[in-house]
Order: C-alpha cells, then structure tokens, then sequence
C-alpha cells in the first residue's frame, strides 16, 4: 500500500469495523509508524496470525529499529553538547 493511500484503506476500515461492532474504533497501520509505536501496537493481545510467528518478527524488527534510533540519538547528544555544559567548560575572566 503506497503513503498516499493509507488514509482513504484507514477510514473505510474504521468505518467498516465500527457498523460491525458498533462501537467506535481506532485504526492505526504500522506500515509507516514509528519503531515506539510499532512496538507497542505489537506487544497487545493476539486475536489473529495470518502468518505463523510474524508478530514476533516485526516486533523483532521494531525493537532493533528503536535501538539503533536511540543509540543515534545518544550520538548527536553526546557530539552537541547544551549551551548549559559550554558555559561551564569555557574558562572565566
């Protein structure tokens, strides 16, 4: 499914699980959403496995996903110091 189609599939299927419950539901696609997000979605209850031990792959692949995000993260901070640690590193006159 293509970026541009995902809102049009998202609200026919919200529309069409909400006649048949009738109860209002909220529809997420993990497609393009953040590893956090993805993670969390995953780690819920299991109704249904189309594909035997999917979910544990894209869980998998959702956990190493945040990891490497974070370990980045941890990078540029540690590259880009805050103003508050430059003030204190530069010598006083």
């Amino acid at each position: 499914m293509s970026y541009d189609s995902e809102p049009v599939y998202v609200d026919e299927l919200r529309e069409s699980l909400e006649e048949r419950v009738g109860l209002p539901i909220d529809v997420q696609l993990l497609d393009y959403a953040p590893p956090s997000f993805r993670l969390a979605a995953l780690r819920g209850i299991l109704l249904f496995e189309k594909t035997c031990g999917l979910r544990a792959t894209l869980r998998l692949h959702a956990a190493e996903e945040l990891e490497a995000l974070q370990l980045k993260r941890r990078k540029v901070i540690s590259w880009h110091p805050s103003p508050n640690t430059v003030k204190e590193a530069s010598p006083q006159r």
